[in-house]
This record gives structure tokens, sequence and C-alpha cells, in this order.
């Protein structure tokens, strides 16, 4: 059959109505088979039209202007639309389409693309788009969309529960590609004036913000470089507040439920300065007395990271001042049960015990110790002296209540020097230096009962940290997060469960920032096929 041939030079195109797969039921089409654009006006068009066999060929379109009124590109999956009032100047086109196989390179130095949608997947992106250098290509393999500017107003990317939209997006060399190596974008630089992050419980507003060498794909996001001038976060913890309270015998954890990964090293405690002040109210079921309520008003300096344990002894109450020591015996700091008025120290019961180096003992005899001990802590465990057997359902200790009032902690973090210090990952959060922490507020436990609302405020200003965290789906990593002025922070409890957490922060860098899938969800999870019904019917 010898091909059909049509030029485009000359052609009305006013109204054009072009359908490049009609669907085998018109009145119920497929969604993800649908190929139409509607054009309102074409001026200089040129090119050639040919239909040769099952195959369909637009060779060498050219139009001045081509202003449309719709565009609906539907392959399998993934669906591009564009809507009434889409522009393109100087557009240079092709396309080949044939049973199995569709081709289209457009390109145009100016767009304007309104109501723009386009859905990869669970992955959907909207917003109307102005492009300066802009480039369409679909393969069968492969395909990309690009621009050298970029601006998008009502911008709005969603993928599974993460949700980014941003007022006005201006980026250069945007990329997104879809196909075979799956989703991808990518950015030269991107700007946002407004922006708006939520994934699961976690929302992230920020105003002014800049990002250099973005990449994002379905494994995860990274980017060299990332600075807003302000921002509020808020993430909720914790879903059941109200859960069962815990037995008032705690078992002891296993090792595997003991986290491999502490939240920060205790070798930051090294370089801590300060002050922390807080009245802990205490009520024990003890032997002989029965009830035994106190208040122990601690006020501790903080010097070059070590503290005068002498002095936080004095600053118990009355009785446990009389009945508790602390001595260096064994090579150990050890707190141990003495008898009032007696001088036992160092020879009464030990209750804990922390092992010191050399140079810790040193420090010791000079009643300070560092505040990196203290977390290696151990209950001294007595062979010689067996349990005495008690009757069944007394306890000989119990804690009922424990109150942590009148927080008022002020500190700050020295620069660390070392390099391999700042760039050592045997924490969650490394932190490099603080200027200032100020935090205030009451924490509240009770063992048999739910936990009891409390909270922590607080502000920080030059802040340099290392941190790696999960949010929503995905752990984040970040090579260096500097803030420079954290304006408040709030954090709440139920008991001593943290639940919220609210962030508001003038002035943040990020460097090297990674994004991967947590272990919960690999990236070769099927995603939702549904996308093209799931835009044609919010379109409706």
């Amino acid at each position: 059959m010898d091909a059909m041939r049509i030029s485009l030079a000359g052609l009305d195109a006013r109204m054009l109505a072009l359908d490049l797969e009609q669907p085998e039921q018109p009145d119920a089409p497929d969604p993800s088979r649908v190929r139409r654009a509607l054009v309102r006006a074409a001026e200089g068009l040129a090119g050639t039209l040919v239909r040769e066999g099952g195959t369909l060929r637009l060779e060498e379109v050219r139009a001045a202007a081509l202003l449309l009124d719709a565009a609906h590109l539907a392959l399998g999956t993934v669906l591009v639309e564009a809507g009434e009032g889409t522009r393109l100047a100087n557009v240079e086109m092709s396309l080949e389409q044939r049973p199995g196989h569709f081709a289209l390179d457009l390109r145009s130095p100016s767009v304007e693309l309104r109501g723009f949608a386009l859905g990869i997947g669970e992955l959907e992106l909207r917003g109307t788009i102005r492009v300066h250098g802009f480039r369409l290509s679909i393969g069968d393999e492969a395909s990309q969309v690009s621009g050298d500017i970029v601006e998008i107003e009502s911008f709005e990317l969603r993928t599974g529960n993460v949700a980014l939209s941003v007022e006005l997006l201006a980026g250069t060399r945007i990329a997104i590609g879809w196909g075979k190596p799956g989703f991808r974008l990518g950015a030269e630089s991107i700007k946002a004036s407004a922006l708006r992050f939520d994934a699961g419980k976690t929302r992230i507003r920020a105003h002014g913000f800049v990002a250099d060498d973005v990449a994002f794909a379905s494994g995860g996001l990274t980017l060299a470089h990332a600075s807003v001038a302000s921002a509020e976060v808020t993430a909720d913890l914790f879903s059941e507040v109200g859960a069962a309270p815990a037995s008032r015998r705690s078992e002891r954890p296993r090792a595997s439920q003991v986290p491999r990964t502490p939240w920060v090293s205790w070798t930051t405690l090294d370089r801590v300065a300060g002050n922390v002040d807080v009245d802990v109210d205490v009520d024990l079921t003890v032997p002989i007395l029965g009830h035994r309520k106190a208040t122990h008003r601690l006020r501790v300096p903080v010097e070059l990271g070590t503290i005068d344990y002498r002095a936080l002894e004095s600053d118990l109450a009355t009785l446990e001042n009389s009945l508790l020591d602390f001595s260096v015996r064994d090579r150990a700091l050890v707190l141990e049960r003495g008898i009032p008025l007696l001088p036992t120290r160092g020879r009464g019961k030990p209750i804990v015990i922390w092992d010191l180096s050399p140079a810790d003992v040193a420090l010791a005899e000079r009643n300070r110790v560092r505040l990196a001990v203290l977390p290696s802590a151990r209950l001294a465990r007595e062979q010689e002296e067996p349990e005495e057997p008690r009757e069944s359902g007394k306890r000989s200790f119990g804690l009922e209540h424990l109150g942590l009032l009148s927080i008022d902690v002020r500190l700050s973090v020295a620069q660390v020097e070392s390099t391999v210090a700042r760039n050592a990952r045997d924490a969650k959060v490394s932190i490099e230096r603080i200027d200032s922490l100020v935090v205030q507020g009451n924490v509240f436990h009770d063992p048999a009962g739910e936990g009891r609302p409390g909270s922590v405020l607080g502000e920080a200003s030059n802040v340099a940290l290392s941190p790696s965290f999960s949010l929503g789906q995905r752990v984040v990593a970040i090579g260096r997060l500097v803030l420079l002025h954290v304006t408040s922070f709030e954090v709440a409890f139920a008991g001593l469960k943290p639940t919220a957490v609210r962030v508001n922060l003038e002035g943040a860098s990020l460097d090297r920032v990674t994004t991967t899938l947590s272990p919960a969800r690999g990236p070769n999870d099927a995603p939702s096929s549904d996308v093209p019904s799931r835009i044609a019917s919010s379109r409706a």
C-alpha cells in the first residue's frame, strides 16, 4: 500500500482535534491508551503527515506558535497532560507511531504548560510551567522532559505518603525522566519562595529555599547543598499516646532490643560546658519506711565536660545525702549506701559502679567525673550476699513517681577539632558544635499509670551537626547541617516517651544530603498503576 502524505503547510489548524490512537470503545475509553491533542490555533505551520500501513508519522513539523486547548498523552502507567491555554513558540516536532511503538520528539525555546500533570506509577507532578529551552522526548525504553530555565507555579509532587508543594519554584537545567531506568528528577539549581513538605506525620514549612545539584529517583534523593531562610518542622512521634501502661516490674532489655547506634556519641559530652538545674521529685516504696517522698534540687555546673560528683551528692535531700556516698575504689567511681553519722565512705555497700580509665581515676580523685563516663554505669553484683526472700506480693523497692521539675539547662558544645571525630559515624547525630542551648520544662514518669503530659521548650544558636534519621518510609542522612538560630523548639512527652516535636528556625544550610528507602520497603516494590485514571478523574 502506497504511503499517504499530507502537507501541513497552509493548513487551517484552528480547533483541530488530533487523536493519535483511538480507543476500542469510544464511549468508554481506556485512559491508559488515549493520546489526543486539541489545537486552538497554529501560526506558520509546516511539515508532513505520513500514513503508511499501520504507521503514522509527523515529519519535520514546525510552527511559529502553537496554542492548545488540551493535550492528553497516556503510555500505560505514564500520563502527560496539559490544559487550556498551553502555548509553544517556534516548535519543532517529529512523531512516529505503530503497533507497540511510540516515539515523540518536541522542542521549543519558549513554552507555557498550563494545568500540566505528569503521572508515573504512584508519583504525580502538577503545576503551571514556563520553560525556556524545552524538550520532550518519548521513546519505548526511556522518556524525558527537560528545560534550561524553568518556573513552576502551584507545584505539587506526590509519591506514596510524601507530598511536596511550592507556590513558585524556579530552577535551571531541570530534567524529569521515566521508563525502564525508572523515575528520575535532576536539577542544577532550585529556588522556592515558600515550600510545604509532608511525609507521614512529619511536616516542614520553609521559606527562601535554595538547592544545588539535586537528584531524585525511585531509590531516594541526593543534593549537594541547600539552604533556607526560615522553617518550621513538626513531627508526631507516636500515635498511641494512651497505650496501656507498662508493668511495674519492667523486663531487662535483651541484647537484641538495645539500639546498636546511640543517638549521640558519648565522647561529645567531653566538649560540654554550662549548667544543668533540675528539681527531681521522687516517690519511692522502700523497705522499713514504706513510702519515701523527696525533692532533690540539683544544681550542676559543667566544666570541660566534667562535673563535681561530691557537689552533686550534697544537692540530694537530707536523708539521701546521709545514706548515699560517692567514692573512688578499685579503679571505679562507686555510688554506695553508707550508715548515717558514721564515716563509711569507701566502705559502704556498692549500688552503682562506673569503671574508670587511669586518667579518669586521677580526675575522680579530684572529685570530678566526665559526663561521657556516666552512661557506662552498671549495677553492683554481690554474689556473696544472696537476695533476702520477700513475702509474696511485696516489693522491697519500687518507683511510684518521678518528676523532673523546673528544668533549666544552659549548655554549649565546643567546636570539634579532629577531622576524624568530625567525620565519625558512631552515632545517629554527630555534633560538631553548639554555641548556645537552652532547655526548660517539666517531665513526669508514673510507672503504674498512663503517661502524664509533659514538655520541654528551648532555643539554640550556631548549631552544626551531622544527623541521620527516619522520615516516613525513608532514611535521611545529612553530611553537615548548620542551624544559625533555632528560635524555639518544643518536645511534648507522655511520661518519658516523646510524642511530638516542633522546631522553628531562622537560617539553615545542608550539605551532602541523601535519602534511601528504609528496610520496610524496597525500590522494587510495585507502585500503583492507576495514575492515569486517578488524574483523569480529578480533572472531571
